[in-house]
């Protein structure tokens, strides 16, 4: 063989592995776009969810003969505290509605942390409500302290009081 077969072979052999890894290459990126466009159509499809399930209920909020009686905000404010399902039919289909308070769901317990009692201040300090109270709280649920140096009087009113964690409505009144 001659060394001029040899180079054409090699340059063959050459041009082949490129194309190789070029169709390699082209099918790793185009498996890419298509595993990124499944994400988006998964996205799109959780949207268009959403956007259907809000206007069925909210035609359903329209057209509800137990929210028609409603005129005012007290009326609302009346009708959410009586009730704590609220059940209603569209086009044969029945839907309840339940309502549940966050005050409901509130662990005390955790306004131990600075943070979180800071936060509650906050809060109270917008709804205008004395902070003494998230003080009352902390003093309750810290504990004995040796140097007295509590928030608030409320175990010079009541020494006796609980002062571990709070475990039923008694002890929080």
């Amino acid at each position: 063989m001659s060394t001029k077969n040899l180079h054409k072979k090699a340059i063959a052999l050459l041009i082949t592995v490129f194309f190789i890894m070029a169709i390699t290459i082209s099918l790793g990126v185009g498996l890419k776009y298509i595993n990124s466009s499944k994400k988006s159509i998964t996205s799109e499809q959780f949207t268009l969810q959403n956007s259907i399930l809000l206007d069925d209920i909210l035609n359903i909020l329209k057209n509800s003969q137990d929210l028609s009686n409603i005129k005012t905000s007290q009326d609302l404010a009346l009708f959410l505290s009586s009730s704590s399902t609220i059940p209603f039919q569209s086009n044969g289909i029945n839907v309840v509605i339940k309502l549940s308070s966050a005050r409901a769901k509130i662990n005390p317990n955790t306004l131990l942390d600075k943070s979180r009692n800071n936060a509650f201040k906050v809060f109270l300090l917008n709804n205008m409500i004395n902070t003494t109270y998230a003080d009352m709280i902390t003093d309750v649920l810290g504990g004995v302290k040796e140097d007295m140096s509590y928030n608030t009087d409320i175990f010079d009113k009541n020494p006796y009081l609980f002062r571990n964690y709070i475990a039923s409505y008694e002890h929080l009144d």
